[in-house]
């Protein structure tokens, strides 16, 4: 018996190593490894390898593998990155301990321009599943951003706007479902495009109804009811139309719609103290909120000897959400602008091997009214010309970035 399993064990071990040498010896073709590349955190294309700065990019297959509804909690798993939360309705990205108004939040290179940054419990307004990627700065790369990304920046790609041509044959989507068992939540998501070599069309929509989750029977507190968490349940609503036409070679100009709109409550919310239960007697607190926004992007490459690239945005947000005190309207929170950012990516000059020349300007009102307004009506005003250079030189990689900016309350 013993031999038996010894001859047997010899047979296929040399099966399995002729095999071996017989697809070494077919296969003669050299496998090349590209390099990965970002391409909206500026007009030119960079590897990563070569970009002077810390820089994180995750993809939609990698978001796609996440739980979680909102762009902190399908972050928190990044190195460097973990999240603020209250309940399923808002999380909000922290990289490196800054969180708040010390890292911006970015939509296609735009300024979001939700409330997320004035308070833990207000929701950042990019819906993760329906995202191409996600890019995740750190370092003196930021400042092209604002003074207010010294902690980072986070640059969310969405599906709103179709970027690139679409599939020979003229259309392509996906669509996805999703339950939880934890709340009862259920969620469907999907998108399609359609078009040819010159034109694409897109649709996006989700859809999310999550009651309030469970908990372990251990865990409860005051503000607890039975085996779950009271007042944590999420309801969100999201669609959007984009279209782009390619133009020559590699140009394109598009322009996008979007509407967002959530409802969720705040578990735990205590008035006063907000690490502090709510009585018994005080109404639950929930959100309702809605964002509408608008986009246009130009791209033009080989534009002259001088310029590779230039790229050209336009965003415009009109942002409210209500605080809602058992069904009454406690605080109002709004926020309507527009901003513009251009960027030109230049030829080698000197000793500048590459760079990027650009400006941004934008115009933003800012109002809370209500019993609990913390904040002033504001308007803002900000105009900016900012430069970043790159040398390389034969073991090290030089960057020299400087941003002037203006701003008007």
């Amino acid at each position: 018996m013993n031999h038996f399993f010894l001859k047997s064990g010899a047979l296929v071990c040399i099966a399995l190593g002729s095999a071996h040498i017989i697809n070494a010896e077919s296969s003669e073709e050299t496998v090349y490894q590209l390099d990965d590349y970002i391409v909206s955190a500026g007009p030119n294309l960079r590897s990563i390898r070569d970009y002077a700065a810390p820089v994180n990019v995750v993809t939609a297959q990698e978001l796609t593998r996440q739980s979680g509804s909102s762009l902190g909690a399908v972050l928190d798993w990044q190195p460097g990155v973990s999240s603020s939360s209250f309940g399923a309705g808002a999380s909000r990205p922290i990289l490196r301990g800054f969180d708040g108004p010390r890292v911006r939040i970015l939509d296609a290179g735009l300024e979001a321009m939700d409330v997320s940054d004035t308070s833990p419990d207000h929701a950042v307004t990019l819906e993760p599943l329906l995202t191409e990627r996600v890019e995740v700065l750190r370092g003196p790369s930021t400042l092209l951003y604002g003074s207010s990304a010294i902690g980072g920046a986070v640059n969310v790609i969405g599906k709103e706007m179709p970027r690139q041509r679409v599939d020979p044959k003229g259309y392509e989507g996906a669509l996805e479902a999703r339950r939880d068992s934890v709340s009862g939540g259920d969620t469907l998501a999907g998108y399609a495009t359609v078009g040819d070599a010159d034109w694409a069309l897109t649709i996006t929509a989700v859809d999310r109804d999550a009651d309030d989750y469970e908990i372990p029977g251990d865990a409860q507190e005051d503000d607890a009811e039975g085996d779950t968490r009271e007042n944590s349940f999420v309801e969100t609503e999201q669609y959007s139309v984009g279209a782009s036409w390619f133009f020559s070679e590699d140009n394109r100009i598009g322009f996008s719609f979007s509407n967002y709109q959530t409802r969720y409550g705040v578990p735990g919310h205590g008035h006063g103290d907000d690490h502090a239960a709510p009585a018994a007697d005080e109404e639950a607190v929930a959100i309702d909120l809605e964002r509408k926004r608008y986009d246009m992007e130009l791209e033009l490459v080989d534009v002259n000897d001088w310029i590779e690239a230039l790229r050209v945005r336009l965003g415009y947000t009109d942002y409210a959400h209500s605080e809602l005190e058992g069904g009454e309207v406690g605080t109002v929170f709004e926020r309507e602008g527009w901003e513009l950012r251009a960027e030109a990516a230049h030829t080698p000059w000197w000793v500048i091997d590459e760079g990027v020349v650009g400006v941004q300007v934008s115009d933003v009102d800012f109002s809370a009214e209500g019993a609990e307004a913390f904040t002033p009506q504001s308007t803002t005003k900000t105009q900016a010309l900012f430069v970043s250079e790159h040398i390389h030189g034969d073991v090290l990689h030089y960057a020299v970035r400087r941003a002037y900016r203006a701003h008007r309350h």
